[in-house]
């Protein structure tokens, strides 16, 4: 991990300890080289180190969707921030529209930010974050219309995807805001420019396809996945992470664990499940004990991430006490809820 990403490692990894990439086996180390050289705010895709072939899937769902290809990147990454912000993810919201300010698009990221659609003048880009918007919201008109050519859309539901499930892992392990690094300085025309030199490196040129590819496990075909067949590095990238999810969290779920969670999951609509604890515990309490702790905390990132908090992780940890345990659960269950909202996108 190089010093800047390292420096910012330091500050952000809460819950988790910054993973040791130094003594990573060559694969993994060429791996980490590859994020870290074509994706600046690489924090998100490192946090998965402890399970590398989540590291490898989660990584190239996000390159193949939303970093390669032909689709215009602005669009891409007004779509990440929009899916970003509807998840209450301002560590994503942050990265992403300054990536969309870095590729000219400062006041649509501005209204982006601040959830004025309205606001964004550039009609394709308003349509995306539109689109994006709607996204946890199954039935609305405009997923049934979507404002894309075929080309374009399976570039725009595998980044839905990617951030719907990356949103959720970084509120469950990261903190943010963070305290600067001190090369960066106090002042804020310094945290201002480190912003706009951020937003450069995110935005480079889209990358050629499937360069990750090789990286990864082999897939599985899913229902809701069948729309990217028309990219074909998208749909091998989403179907290498999908397995790699569902592999996570069976060898560390029971199965009777995976079931409760999962038909919750299945019958989920999108919403924010609302204040108290009650949605939780009807779902996991015909569970053993041990297992409820665990499957609370699935709940939780799968359907409202927001909420998770040191006391549910320490609770997690009686029973799970390993980083690779927190990871390999928060995945699977994150990976299922992106999963149940590309099921209507």
């Amino acid at each position: 991990m190089n010093f800047w990403l390292r420096s910012i490692a330091e500050r952000a990894f809460d819950r988790i300890a910054v993973p040791r990439t130094s003594d990573a086996p060559a694969e993994v180390a060429e791996l980490l080289r590859q994020i870290e050289g074509e994706f600046a705010a690489g924090l998100p895709v490192i946090l998965h180190v402890p399970v590398p072939p989540l590291l490898a899937g989660s990584w190239s769902t996000l390159r193949e969707s939303a970093l390669a290809g032909p689709t215009d990147r602005a669009m891409r990454e007004t779509i990440a921030a929009t899916v970003s912000r509807i998840n209450a993810c301002p560590f994503c919201v942050d990265a992403h529209t300054a990536a969309m300010s870095a590729l000219g698009a400062d006041a649509a990221a501005k209204a982006v930010r601040a959830g004025r659609l309205d606001a964004v003048k550039r009609e394709k880009i308003q349509a995306a974050a539109r689109w994006a918007a709607a996204t946890r919201s199954p039935g609305h008109p405009i997923l049934a219309a979507p404002p894309f050519a075929a080309v374009d859309r399976p570039y725009a539901i595998g980044t839905a995807l990617a951030f719907h499930y990356i949103n959720r892992m970084v509120n469950a392990f990261l903190r943010w805001p963070i305290t600067p690094p001190s090369f960066v300085g106090r002042r804020g025309i310094m945290t201002r420019v480190n912003a706009v030199m951020f937003g450069r490196t995110l935005a480079v040129p889209n990358l050629e396809p499937g360069a990750s590819l090789r990286f990864c496990q082999a897939g599985r075909p899913e229902p809701e996945l069948a729309k990217l067949g028309a990219a074909p590095a998208v749909a091998q990238a989403c179907a290498a992470f999908v397995a790699a999810a569902e592999d996570a969290g069976a060898a560390v779920l029971s199965e009777a664990a995976r079931t409760a969670v999962g038909e919750k999951i299945r019958a989920w609509d999108g919403s924010d499940p609302g204040l108290g604890s009650a949605w939780t515990h009807d779902a996991v309490v015909t569970l053993p004990e041990a297992e409820r702790a665990a499957a609370t905390f699935a709940l939780t990132c799968a359907m409202a991430a927001y909420r998770v908090d040191d006391r549910l992780i320490a609770t997690v940890r009686t029973t799970h006490p390993t980083d690779r345990e927190l990871i390999s659960i928060a995945a699977w269950a994150s990976a299922r809820a992106a999963r149940r909202i590309a099921s209507w996108l």
